[in-house]
């Protein structure tokens, strides 16, 4: 049998390229590429460093001025209201310097608690006038009941004698217009203070005479009803403070 021979010549390998006169290139392949040599680590000059500033030495520029600032005696505070001692008319406890001079049972809310009592009183018309006044130039809260309720709860006599004396000073000041024109207004007092009021008005029977309820209740506005608006809503709102428990102890 004969032996196959396979010849090499004539075989194209994927190397081969084409050139321009039909010739066959053969493209050797490259070397791999050698690496780059390490750059050799140099030790730099000390004097290219920044020169460190010395913390001793007196600062200069914009350096200074913040220094200066910094040098500055920190601002002293201030007193605010809330920080100012007691006023000398201040009483005990902290209590404001209106409420010093009052009875101790005016700081107390218990003769302001409890069902309010529809209460017919008998006003002298200018003081009644007065009342509608002052109501007309506040807020809501100011209302001719509030007014009457504060002015009693503030200023109540202690006893029947203090009552009679409260009476007779009305009469002296009204002296000679005994005869002015009265009118009735209703007033929905707290029951217990209601209570107190015809209780110091019994003491006043037989010290002075012709004393009822609305004597006194006279008596008392006419002393002691504010003089503006202002002077009412504070009044009102110290009757509130008292029956919200402000100076209870």
């Amino acid at each position: 049998m004969a032996r196959l021979t396979l010849s090499p010549n004539g075989l194209k390998s994927p190397l081969d390229l084409p050139t321009a006169g039909g010739a066959t290139r053969i493209v050797e392949p490259t070397a791999e590429p050698a690496a780059a040599a390490p750059k050799p680590f140099v030790i730099p000059d000390p004097a290219e460093f920044a020169v460190i500033p010395d913390l001793d030495a007196p600062a200069t520029g914009h350096a200074a001025e913040i220094s200066a600032a910094d040098d500055r005696p920190a601002p002293v505070a201030r007193a605010t209201a809330d920080d100012q001692p007691a006023a000398p008319g201040a009483g005990p406890a902290g209590l404001p310097a209106w409420a010093s001079p009052l009875d101790p049972a005016a700081l107390q809310p218990d003769r302001l608690l409890g069902r309010p009592k529809q209460t017919a009183l008998i006003l002298d018309r200018a003081l009644s006038a007065r009342a509608d006044a002052l109501v007309a130039a506040t807020g809501p809260r100011v209302t001719f009941a509030a007014l009457v309720i504060a002015v009693l709860h503030f200023h109540l006599p202690t006893d029947g004698a203090a009552a009679a004396r409260a009476i007779g000073g009305y009469r002296r000041r009204k002296l000679e217009s005994l005869d002015h024109p009265w009118e009735e207004r209703n007033a929905r007092l707290p029951e217990p203070l209601r209570a107190e009021l015809d209780d110091v008005v019994s003491g006043a029977v037989g010290r002075v005479a012709a004393v009822r309820r609305s004597t006194l209740v006279n008596a008392l506005l006419d002393a002691h009803l504010p003089t503006n608006a202002d002077d009412a809503a504070r009044l009102v709102t110290r009757m509130e403070m008292v029956r919200g428990g402000a100076f209870l102890t």
